[in-house]
């Protein structure tokens, strides 16, 4: 069942309020800019690569994860 229309206030407020919204959105085809994967080749000493999986599964993360966190964090310090 789809939902009637709406206006942009009455989805601002209802999404301030903590309503679903997404009911409104056809998110089959949604896609976000900038977000396409490229693969990254990097060699590191073994000691490097059991530092991060002791750290990764400290969080709870793969080693993948956990890098890409390290990363996206000092790439928001830098900006």
């Amino acid at each position: 069942m789809s939902k009637p229309k709406t206006s942009t206030q009455n989805l601002e407020s209802r999404h301030a309020a903590g309503d679903d919204v997404l009911d409104y959105f056809n998110t089959a085809k949604a896609t976000r800019r900038n977000h396409e994967k490229a693969r990254v080749n990097l060699d590191l000493p073994q000691w490097m690569i059991s530092s991060i999986d002791r750290v990764a599964g400290r969080n709870g993360l793969a080693r993948q994860s956990q890098i890409k966190a390290w990363l996206a964090d000092k790439l928001k310090e830098a900006v």
